[in-house]
């Protein structure tokens, strides 16, 4: 059954900010504080402060892009029934 056109919602830009600081916490503090058995897993959590700040990087981006990203301005009827103005 057609439901009609979907609409998609997007992602407020603050999720985005607020999802950069847990990352380069968790990453950055946390993540060396866990001391797992798996030898990959440790090696994986160690490299977390370097990748720290990649990762917040690309989130502020997204976060600056969902700021930025207007959707499109829909016209009133009243203005599609008159000629353009010269």
């Amino acid at each position: 059954m057609d439901q009609g056109p979907t609409t998609h919602k997007r992602m407020p830009w603050w999720v985005s900010a607020l999802l950069a600081i847990a990352a380069y916490v968790g990453l950055r503090h946390l993540a060396p504080l866990y001391q797992p058995h798996n030898p990959t897993l440790a090696n994986l959590l160690a490299a977390g402060p370097m990748i720290a700040p990649l990762v917040t990087m690309f989130l502020l981006l997204l976060a600056a892009k969902q700021l930025y990203d207007h959707e499109p301005k829909q016209q009133d009827e009243d203005q599609e029934d008159q000629p353009p103005s010269p």
